[in-house]
């Protein structure tokens, strides 16, 4: 879908209505989530389309616009501007259902010992332990080795000042990259921290990692509900294929 800059209530719904008329091209492509998220997109107009939004101009010293994103979380329209401090709001967000192991496993039609696996090796981005139980939101997918190229956002200070022993501040990202295998044919992956990912003015440390080492930085990241995770490609068009 064309790029658009959202800042008039008559944008978002425009970029809504264009997501709604690329539906049917998407046919025969869907998984069993999509219709949940086409039903998202759809709640998000009329979520719009009865409430008053100001209309932003590129002329005001702070550029304010308006931006619809996804996780595997949920479906944000969110208030954004592109200079400093880079404020980010969410005015609606529209979440998915939760589900169990076995919910989860009967909607990809999978068994729910892959599920578990993929749990463990840190390949669902939002599952979280409830007591014993595991539960995933409805919209997470999981991530396979070779896409593994996107970046956690820390949107809230975690209980632990550092991960991995790396410090971190709300405004940080992680960013994972697979690596060719070693000579010995272990996995490596690049690991890069850069700190207030959303400034122009960014400091990076970089690491190369096993897999061990990978692991426990997802499964760190994916468990804190403030840290939200994004792929490179993932626009409203990927999300409802996925």
């Amino acid at each position: 879908m064309k790029h658009m800059i959202l800042q008039t209530k008559e944008d978002i719904l425009d970029f809504l209505d264009g997501i709604i008329k690329s539906i049917p091209i998407l046919e025969g492509h869907l998984n069993a989530s999509f219709e949940k998220k086409i039903n998202k997109i759809i709640e998000l107009k009329s979520i719009v389309s009865k409430n008053n939004f100001p209309a932003f101009s590129s002329d005001s010293a702070v550029e304010w616009y308006y931006k619809i994103e996804v996780t595997g979380r949920a479906l944000y329209l969110n208030l954004m501007t592109t200079k400093e401090p880079y404020s980010k709001f969410n005015l609606i967000v529209l979440t998915g259902e939760i589900l169990t192991i076995d919910e989860f496993a009967n909607m990809h039609n999978i068994t729910s010992v892959v599920v578990r696996k993929h749990i463990i090796a840190g390949r669902l981005p939002y599952a979280y332990k409830a007591g014993t139980n595991w539960l995933i939101p409805s919209f997470s997918i999981p991530i396979k080795e070779k896409d593994l190229n996107g970046w956690f956002v820390i949107n809230q200070q975690p209980k632990e000042p550092s991960i991995n022993g790396i410090p971190v501040k709300v405004g940080d990202c992680f960013t994972i990259q697979v690596l060719k295998r070693d000579e010995n044919n272990r996995r490596r992956y690049k690991i890069t921290h850069t700190t207030h990912c959303n400034k122009n003015r960014q400091h990076e440390d970089t690491y190369i990692w096993g897999i061990d080492e990978k692991k426990n930085l997802l499964n760190f990241l994916i468990k804190d509900p403030g840290i939200d995770y994004h792929s490179n490609d993932i626009g409203i068009g990927m999300w409802l294929y996925q």
